[in-house]
């Protein structure tokens, strides 16, 4: 199996009506179980404390898919308030379609010395069949068999949403907003571009048309715009990043546009003021910006988009136990 088939695994359409698998009983002391098949190390026992308070589902399989243990978030990811999974098939999940491709995955980390793999992946639910950004890490527990490690991050709305920017652009619905937006082709020359701002920059939309933001010694190219490191985008994630302008702070964002292989095919850019310049002065604040690198080919490299942050405060859960004092 290549590298394309991996990332391509699950792609039907998602309008497919399929009810998933119905959840077993739930059955206490999962967290003891946990620990036991973690051992005693004390890296390894945090494993399942990250897996209980995560907001992205997560899962340990055994090398023939079977569910070992699972968190609340895969639970309702799949679409059910109490249960459990464990001991049912993962394959069971997957569209009938593409479960000869999944089981060839899991094969191929087994079989080859690759450690782990990164696709689409189509998981059925209540909601429907709904496309995941899935990791998989293939590990050796101390019999000497393989189990997996497995995330997955529900893509399906940002990436219609996605979709339908791309479908507007012609639309010029941002002109009357108070940023900077442009587009650019997979070579990073600039074939659009729309947004209130650029008057206030000072800058002609008209002659961004055909500047090539990978080349820093154009004159031509508004200086702000060299600030922005796009190897990032160009491997196929999302960058947000601060860049200063006149002595004013701004916010920018630069996405990658896919193709159905995943391919960057363009990028779409934004910036807006800063909203730390929003923060009335004497306040102290922090602003962290996040820029996530991936190694490895970015021709079968996804982006990596950082999700919701995780809740301040967790309610004791449908087990009666509270992850926060659990965790320390």
């Amino acid at each position: 199996m290549n590298s394309e088939s991996l990332h391509n695994a699950g792609a039907v359409p998602i309008s497919e009506k399929v009810l998933p698998p119905r959840p077993g009983r739930a059955r206490p002391g999962w967290l003891d179980a946990l620990a036991r098949f973690f051992k005693d190390d004390t890296e390894e026992r945090w494993g399942g404390r990250l897996i209980r308070i995560s907001n992205d589902m997560m899962l340990v399989c055994d090398d023939s898919m079977r569910i070992l243990h699972h968190n609340r978030a895969f639970l309702k990811g799949v679409g059910y308030q109490a249960g459990t999974f464990m001991g049912q098939s993962l394959i069971d999940f997957f569209p009938v379609v593409n479960r000869p491709e999944i089981q060839g995955t899991f094969e191929h980390l087994c079989a080859e010395k690759t450690s782990g793999a990164r696709l689409d992946a189509t998981f059925v639910t209540q909601r429907g069949s709904r496309v995941f950004d899935t990791r998989i890490v293939r590990s050796l527990n101390s019999n000497g068999r393989y189990f997996f490690y497995i995330v997955a991050r529900d893509e399906t709305e940002r990436r219609n949403s996605e979709e339908e920017l791309v479908k507007k652009s012609g639309n010029r619905f941002l002109d009357d907003l108070p940023v900077a937006a442009w587009r650019t082709d997979e070579k990073l020359r600039i074939i659009d571009s729309c947004g209130a701002l650029w008057q206030t920059l000072d800058v002609s939309e008209t002659g961004l048309l055909g500047l090539d933001l990978s080349d820093s010694r154009c004159s031509l190219t508004p200086q702000f715009l060299h600030q922005i490191d796009y190897c990032d985008t160009m491997a196929g994630q999302t960058l947000h990043t601060s860049i200063e302008w006149n002595g004013e702070s701004f916010d920018a964002t630069i996405d990658p546009v896919l193709d159905s292989e995943g391919n960057v095919i363009g990028t779409i850019g934004m910036v807006r003021h800063s909203k730390s310049a929003t923060v009335e002065p004497g306040i102290e604040h922090l602003q962290i910006t996040q820029a996530v690198r991936t190694v490895g080919d970015p021709t079968i490299t996804h982006r990596v988009h950082i999700g919701p942050s995780m809740t301040a405060c967790l309610d004791v859960d449908e087990y009666g136990e509270d992850p926060i004092a659990l965790a320390n």
